[in-house]
């Protein structure tokens, strides 16, 4: 419980720069942002 939002945060908070923030407030929408990002 405790590792899979840790793991969820910081995969996603390093490559997304902008993103990240959106991400970080819509945590539900994570698996979007990974499809939304520019990369």
């Amino acid at each position: 419980m405790t590792r899979q939002p840790e793991k969820k945060d910081k995969p996603e908070s390093i490559p997304l720069s902008g993103l990240s923030a959106s991400c970080m407030v819509q945590r539900q929408s994570l698996r979007f942002c990974r499809k939304a990002k520019p990369l």
